[in-house]
């Protein structure tokens, strides 16, 4: 039986993918960072993007497919590292941090005047596709740049680009500055791949719109995977987790609802979990000191390990994600598979969770007094969070299921390479 050969192009980190990377101190990065007054950071110590763990560890168990996985890492010794894992090969190269500074400046003083290409991370990525000699590719993360845009170099190998988000969201202007370079980027390759992995109404009308001819195929995330959470005594009523706060989180949309639940009660709880800029957490102070809640938001921090995170979020009676922007949030999707009952947004996805059974409790973005009522609704009836929490956990039952996610991943794959059978994946035709 003959396996496809996959190149799987993504950014993500995870304990065990760190334990076989030797990474170096990088005097320019202290320096950079103490001149900017940014916290030092640890690379080999942060998860990140555990969705495209979960897709891996998915290939793993399919004989059909061999998977070559290509990423980039900060301050990596070599230049590429290689090694195998369960039948998964890994090809690491060292990404350039100078490149992620220089957007960085250039998007504070709002001149782009550098114009970045990535050249090295695309030739290096480009070498080890051609020594591997792929049937596919597939790029998550079309807005990332410094390794995204290595598919533009890719001739004659077929290439689905899966969307993560899509930078090009004209509401991101709204909450963020924007880097024009990304946008010329992604734009860029959704012009030049033909194939996309889509999972809402939203990136396919968006995908659409750069590139009318593009066919868009229905597929989902992998979900997350739980760890064995820990059962410990609630200590918070909600918990608001990103993995780095701003408005676009809802994270003074939450402490704003919240000041409205404690007029009713006055020891009402919120846990404010992720990493939080300094502009972002005097923001959040200065409303916290407005509207006297002192004793009742907290600020936990950043956990590295994704297991931990997951079991600090359950020290919360509820979830409180008022996300502005994402689709449908993987914290929303998190905090459904863990059982927390949910006060969100209404955004371009979120109503799908509501379709069949009512999993979630939805307020318009900006609707403050209304999210400020379903938390009291949840607060006053046992009922009502015992009824969200089932179902949000038999809706993740039946939606992510990482087998069947995957088979219709590796589905697509086959449907690309051979040519047949594509059209039993258009998004038109699948979406819920």
């Amino acid at each position: 039986m003959y396996k496809i050969k996959v190149v799987l192009i993504a950014h993500f980190s995870s304990e065990e993918i760190r334990s076989h990377l030797k990474v170096k101190s990088c005097t320019f990065d202290k320096c950079i960072r103490f001149i900017l007054h940014k916290k030092k950071t640890n690379y080999f110590e942060t998860d990140f993007a555990p969705w495209i763990k979960n897709l891996i560890k998915e290939f793993e168990k399919r004989k059909n497919i061999e998977v070559h996985v290509i990423a980039p890492f900060e301050n990596m010794d070599k230049k590429i590292e290689e090694f195998q894992i369960n039948g998964v090969f890994y090809h690491f190269f060292s990404c350039r941090t100078i490149y992620f500074y220089m957007e960085y400046f250039m998007q504070k003083i709002n001149n782009f005047f550098i114009p970045l290409k990535y050249s090295k991370n695309r030739k290096l990525i480009n070498k080890i596709i051609n020594q591997i000699n792929p049937d596919l590719i597939n790029l998550y993360g079309a807005e990332n740049p410094y390794y995204a845009s290595s598919v533009l170099d890719v001739k004659d190998i077929p290439i689905i680009s899966t969307c993560q988000t899509i930078y090009n969201n004209p509401d991101r202007k709204k909450y963020e500055k924007v880097s024009p370079i990304r946008i010329n980027f992604e734009k860029k390759i959704f012009e030049y791949v033909k194939y996309f992995g889509v999972s809402n109404s939203l990136y396919n009308d968006l995908i659409k719109q750069i590139n009318p001819n593009a066919i868009n195929l229905y597929h989902r995330f992998p979900s997350y995977e739980m760890p064995k959470i820990i059962q410990t005594e609630k200590k918070y009523d909600f918990v608001n987790f990103a993995a780095e706060h701003c408005e676009k989180k809802g994270t003074y949309d939450s402490i704003l609802a919240l000041a409205i639940v404690k007029k009713k009660y006055k020891n009402v709880t919120l846990n404010i979990v992720g990493k939080i800029s300094n502009s972002v957490r005097s923001e959040a102070l200065k409303l916290i000191d407005s509207y006297d809640l002192k004793g009742n938001v907290f600020f936990t921090g950043y956990f590295p390990n994704h297991k931990d995170l997951l079991n600090h979020v359950t020290k919360s009676k509820y979830a409180l994600l008022p996300v502005h922007l994402d689709v449908i949030s993987g914290t929303i999707i998190q905090s459904m598979m863990l059982g927390l009952p949910l006060v969100t947004n209404i955004t371009d996805g979120t109503p799908t969770l509501n379709i069949k059974k009512e999993c979630v409790l939805l307020s318009k973005i900006n609707d403050i007094n209304q999210m400020a009522n379903d938390m009291i609704k949840l607060m006053e009836s046992e009922d009502l969070a015992n009824m969200l929490r089932t179902n949000s956990i038999e809706y993740c039952s039946e939606n992510y299921n990482n087998t069947k996610i995957v088979d219709n991943i590796v589905d697509i794959y086959n449907a690309i390479i051979y040519q047949k059978g594509i059209n039993n994946f258009l998004y038109n035709k699948n979406v819920n």
